[in-house]
């Protein structure tokens, strides 16, 4: 399975207002969870960059690579949501 790199940043806070905002700026909320983590890291994924990984190829899941604060983690697209009427990412 071929792996693609996609460079993250950490979310500040959460919320729904917060939500709003960030993806009006052009990024989108995300979760990365698994066992080599110890707790769920809040993520910010720019909307464009992660497009283009959905569209790449037509699997469920896809592997990627996240690059976050100078680390790199191995992760699989699980689910993502998108709006029903524009098809943007939510």
């Amino acid at each position: 399975m071929k792996s693609v790199e996609i460079s993250v940043e950490i979310r500040p806070t959460t919320g729904k207002e917060y939500a709003k905002k960030i993806r009006r700026e052009g990024t989108v909320p995300a979760v990365a969870y698994g066992k080599s983590l110890k707790e769920p890291l809040n993520l910010l994924v720019e909307s464009r960059q992660m497009a283009l990984v959905l569209n790449e190829t037509e699997l469920k899941q896809r592997q990627v690579t996240l690059k976050v604060d100078g680390k790199e983690l191995p992760a699989l697209i699980r689910s993502h949501q998108k709006h029903p009427v524009s098809r943007m990412l939510v």
